[in-house]
């Protein structure tokens, strides 16, 4: 699945996937967005995202090996 696809599938508000389609582009263009402000819809969207998912509980053992994710983010994430 690509980026976009998977952003759109999961992400509801509009906001939220504006402000990711708009760094994408950014980045695509080859922006050094490492001195970029805050996005102010990213920003609240993290700071609600991060106390819902620590309500999920997930068992410490339930991480998994970094390089394998990063491999499985990759390969279907960011297929061009």
């Amino acid at each position: 699945m690509r980026f976009a696809q998977l952003v759109e599938s999961v992400l509801d508000e509009a906001a939220v996937r504006a402000a990711l389609a708009e760094l994408v582009a950014r980045k695509r263009a080859g922006e050094d967005l490492a001195v970029a402000p805050p996005v102010e819809a990213l920003t609240r969207f993290i700071e609600a995202e991060l106390p819902r998912l620590d309500a999920l509980n997930e068992p410490g053992d339930a991480v998994g090996e970094v390089e394998e994710l990063n491999g499985f983010f990759r390969r279907y994430a960011l297929a061009a």
